[in-house]
């Protein structure tokens, strides 16, 4: 098991003692700490003896940190979690459960829970839509929907995922140019290509402190993690009333403006822990996509044979996958600034 950790020491212990409670005899506890200043380290070395630390003095990002905690770990499945990140009981066991047989199963994805709102789900797993622009599944939807049993997903969140080993090393782990999200796409994409299956288990259950380590990326999981007022005694059940064609859509684009100011807040409070190198900090060229087009075809154009390649987007050189540089996704991506909805 390899935690990830950027700060956030409360967040840490608080995984930390969820992992301890279901963590296998024969498993392996790794906490890789990306150069934390709030004393996480030591609160791993005095209260968690039993966890292989990794201290970092530098902040390599998610995807290679993940790396250095597999090479650390042995086992034939390596779970992945961010520090602020909890596991509710028997999460490991159905997990492990769900992939039993299925060899050619890379990775499993837990229900995640928003940890304010844990009636609404942060995502259940990563699916892409037509153009290869990812996103999390069943973002926003209640609890109890998407079914009971193990089902077919795209990918595993990297936020809380089951890995196999294997798969990792087919595919060479996660790629460290991504510092920060959409590393978990990515090794989705390859591990489709190299013929890996992922799978969401609903009966997994995590909660997630979303943005705890980093800033808000997306207005509404801005608004779906803000705690709802309780109604009035009596009136929990009571259905609100209708106000017309498209009310559900506006009050949801108000409600998304609502929470604007709240995200802005958190974005200048976190402004030290994202630290410089954001990704939106960086300039977005539009078009970038079609004036590759225009330059030819990509030399490695059969895709389904090659891992990963590099797609230059305007954002220094962006790791890509090549289904979705050739379906012309790259347009979209330049132009939204690869805004995706994610941890």
């Amino acid at each position: 098991m390899v935690v990830v950790s950027y700060q956030g020491r409360d967040l840490l212990a608080a995984c930390l003692e969820s992992v301890k409670a279901q963590l296998p005899a024969s498993g392996r506890l790794v906490v890789v700490d990306n150069g934390s200043r709030d004393g996480s380290p030591s609160y791993v070395r005095e209260r968690h003896p039993e966890a292989l630390l990794v201290e970092r003095r530098d902040n390599p990002g998610f995807g290679e940190a993940v790396n250095e905690g597999m090479r650390r770990c042995s086992g034939d499945w390596v779970l992945v979690l961010n520090n602020d990140v909890t596991l509710r009981p028997g999460a490991i066991a159905s997990l492990l459960q769900a992939a039993k047989g299925r060899a050619d199963v890379g990775a499993v994805a837990p229900q995640m829970r928003f940890a304010r709102r844990p009636q609404v789900l942060n995502g259940a797993g990563l699916d892409v839509d037509r153009l290869g622009v990812a996103f999390d599944r069943l973002l926003g939807a209640r609890a109890g929907d998407g079914g009971a049993e193990p089902q077919e997903v795209f990918g595993a969140s990297g936020g809380a995922a089951l890995l196999r080993r294997r798969m990792l090393e087919d595919l060479g782990g996660f790629d460290g140019s991504f510092f920060l999200f959409l590393e978990d796409v990515d090794l989705a994409w390859r591990a489709r290509m190299r013929g890996w299956r992922a799978l969401y288990a609903p009966s997994a259950v995590v909660d997630h402190h979303h943005s705890a380590a980093a800033r808000h990326g997306s207005d509404l999981k801005a608004l779906l993690d803000r705690p709802q007022p309780r109604p009035p005694a009596g009136q929990e059940h009571a259905r609100p009333p209708a106000r017309g064609p498209g009310a559900g859509s506006a009050g949801l684009r108000r409600g998304v403006l609502a929470a604007r100011p709240a995200r802005r807040a958190h974005q200048r409070a976190s402004a030290g822990v994202a630290g410089a190198r954001d990704w939106r900090a960086l300039p977005v060229r539009r078009g970038a996509g079609a004036a590759a087009r225009r330059a030819g075809p990509h030399p490695w154009a059969s895709w389904r044979t090659r891992p990963r390649s590099s797609v230059a987007l305007g954002l220094g050189v962006a790791r890509q996958s090549p289904r979705r540089a050739f379906l012309g996704a790259a347009d979209r991506a330049g132009q939204l600034g690869l805004r995706r909805l994610h941890r």
